[in-house]
């Protein structure tokens, strides 16, 4: 159970309805980058109202299921634990029941420092405000107090064992999951044009990468378009992306001593082009010009090799990929320079 600290009771609320409609941080986080967000619901699943939290966030794991960007899990505790879970993220939405004063199945927006959300065996635990000053202070990752974000949901039963909410609670449920989803769009910054783990799945490069490097890759991912006779990319560019070329056709050009620019190969849909990204110097070998109006899925270099460096297997199956793809390439251009007067 969590209690408020420093909140006047919000009463004369209807049932079900939003007490603090307003949505919207400081910044978003898409603006700075890709971070992950993590949603998560608190409670105790054996009593009444407490196990509010578990039940939106049992929907929440399919309503956002193609969010490679947010996590949604659950737990029992707070304070120091709950603290813990956040380390590494950007931002988190905590879900839980509260006791206010309003009616049940009110939904309130809260900060960190309104509410305890000190679910803990120990009677020595701390708030969460507390908790997260204690992890700054030790150095750990944690979002910023203006990045974590508390759905409260006013309960009506505390005490009593039962594995159901009291009616009102359990009628507010589907708003609250429709809340946090609206908060996962406005809060997480979700791009028009991401990538789902379930697109990269179809090609080879990821067939057999797992689930959780599936998700990190797709997180650094977007969809790109360019049209007929686009410059992609020219020879020595900085490699900053790696492309998978989903829809038309790419020239990749090589410049000969005479200067002129010779078409060794075209990618066609699900060819890799830019390997370079992962390969030093980093320094694109080829041009690359749209024949065909192209669709390409870009994963960004740096941040893909850091997740190779983290996770070998990822780098070792993407470097296959490459070894193989150079091979192909390779013939490829030693018989159309075989061509050259």
């Amino acid at each position: 159970m969590s209690e408020p600290e420093g909140t006047p009771p919000r009463s004369g609320v209807p049932e079900g309805t939003l007490a603090d409609p307003g949505v919207g941080p400081k910044t978003s986080p898409a603006a700075g980058g890709t971070g992950r967000w993590l949603v998560i619901g608190l409670g105790n699943p054996l009593v009444s109202d407490d196990s509010v939290g578990l039940r939106v966030v049992e929907l929440l794991k399919v309503a956002l299921a193609e969010w490679p960007e947010v996590e949604v899990t659950e737990d029992y505790w707070g304070g120091l634990r709950l603290m813990e879970r956040m380390i590494g993220y950007e931002g988190a939405i905590v879900i839980d029941a509260i006791r206010t004063g309003a009616p049940p199945g009110t939904i309130h927006r809260l900060t960190p420092g309104s509410i305890a959300t000190q679910k803990s065996a120990s009677a020595h635990d701390v708030s969460l405000p507390t908790a997260l000053a204690f992890g700054r202070r030790a150095g750990v990752s944690l979002p910023h107090d203006e990045d974590v974000h508390l759905v409260g949901i006013e309960a009506e039963d505390l005490v009593n064992f039962s594995y159901e909410c009291t009616p009102q609670v359990a009628a507010a449920i589907p708003q609250v999951v429709q809340v946090v989803i609206q908060m996962v769009h406005s809060l997480a910054g979700r791009r028009q044009n991401m990538i789902s783990p379930e697109m990269l799945r179809r090609y080879p490069y990821f067939a057999d990468v797992s689930e959780q490097a599936l998700k990190e890759v797709a997180m650094i991912s977007e969809e790109v378009t360019a049209a007929t006779d686009t410059i992609l990319f020219s020879e020595d560019d900085k490699a900053e992306f790696l492309y998978i070329l989903t829809d038309g056709e790419i020239d990749l050009q090589y410049t000969l001593g005479s200067g002129e620019l010779r078409t060794v190969d075209t990618a066609v849909p699900g060819d890799m082009v830019g390997w370079s990204a992962l390969v030093e110097p980093y320094r694109l070998t080829a041009a690359g010009k749209v024949r065909k109006n192209a669709r390409l899925i870009a994963i960004d270099g740096a941040k893909l090799r850091q997740l190779c460096e983290a996770n070998h297997d990822l780098g070792y199956r993407l470097m296959v990929s490459i070894t193989q793809l150079l091979a192909t390439r390779l013939e490829g251009a030693r018989v159309q320079l075989a061509t050259v007067d």
